[in-house]
């Protein structure tokens, strides 16, 4: 498996993580994943996960007047109807050994918690509480202060995802959570996607860009 599909299915797998956990009946088809109802604010209903689909196995079983939302993971997409609502670069960054960065995250246990890790990302209420159960995801908050993260681990990779700074140094929590991995998932490559002022901290913390990844998305008529 390549890199950036590595990537693609990471985040298919932290999406599904996300719904299942509001009870969507998230599921994979081959080539794509699919929420398997309207999925929380920012997340897509459809994900790519293998180069060259077509629009109509990308969109198989949507209603031509409903709304929808593409990640389309390799940037070969061409959706009629749909506008190209941002463009990103899929990263990765190889382990390298932990060093220490004087910041101290912790993992998010509880209800409470997960309330405020969710107002901090800019989704309140999108995240249920069966997510804090789940073994391949790990959400983080800087002890003493407002920045978040979440991981998620699938075949050989971790994703790093929801970095938010809240206040603090953006490279110093980039750098932060980077250590981290290393730390606690040594042997695992770590893959994302970002965009801006964010791709950017991500590059200044190791990581390299993989590839292009393109959001289509379609409103609903009226």
């Amino acid at each position: 498996m390549d890199v950036v599909t590595a990537a693609a299915r990471n985040n298919a797998s932290w999406c599904d993580a996300v719904c299942r956990s509001l009870g969507l009946p998230a599921r994979r088809r081959p080539g794509t994943w699919e929420a398997g109802g309207p999925p929380p604010p920012f997340y897509p209903d459809r994900i790519t996960l293998a180069r060259g689909l077509s629009a109509a196995v990308v969109l198989e079983g949507v209603p031509e007047d409903a709304a929808c939302a593409v990640k389309d993971s390799f940037g070969d997409l061409d959706l009629a109807g749909f506008t190209r609502l941002f463009e990103a670069s899929w990263i990765a960054r190889r382990p390298r050994g932990g060093r220490p960065t004087g910041l101290t995250w912790s993992v998010i246990r509880t209800a409470e918690e997960l309330a405020a890790w969710a107002d901090a990302v800019g989704s309140p209420g999108g995240f249920g509480p069966a997510l804090l159960a789940d073994d391949s995801v790990r959400l983080l908050h800087l002890r003493g202060g407002g920045a978040v993260a979440a991981l998620n681990t699938s075949d050989d990779v971790v994703g790093i995802s929801n970095v938010v700074a809240a206040g603090a140094d953006e490279d110093q929590v980039w750098a932060g959570v980077a250590a981290m991995m290393d730390e606690e998932f040594p042997e695992r490559l770590q893959v994302g996607y970002e965009r801006g002022n964010d791709l950017a901290a991500a590059l200044r913390a190791g990581f390299e860009v993989l590839g292009p990844l393109r959001v289509w998305d379609r409103r609903a008529p009226g």
